[in-house]
């Protein structure tokens, strides 16, 4: 895989180091995030829907915060810059 084509999204080279080498497990982490960020924004979605109210502005900001921190755990800068 060319890593530096995804440089904009993620720092391999820290992220592996993060995961002691071991590629198949930064694959797997990265997995988890994608289905993380998918079950967050369902999260958010369903506030928003529901109508907002008192607790709506925080339910976001937890869902958003769910998504910057496992971002910036497997080294995704410019996600964790947008949550």
């Amino acid at each position: 895989m060319p890593y530096s084509e995804f440089s904009h999204v993620i720092d391999w080279v820290e992220a592996m180091e993060q995961c002691g080498d071991d590629e198949d497990f930064l694959r797997e982490l990265l997995s988890d995030l994608r289905g993380e960020i998918d079950a967050q924004i369902v999260r958010m979605d369903e506030v928003l829907q529901a109508g907002i109210n008192d607790q709506s502005f925080l339910l976001i900001m937890r869902a958003s915060h769910v998504i910057k921190g496992a971002s910036a755990n497997l080294m995704c800068q410019e996600l964790r810059e947008a949550a």
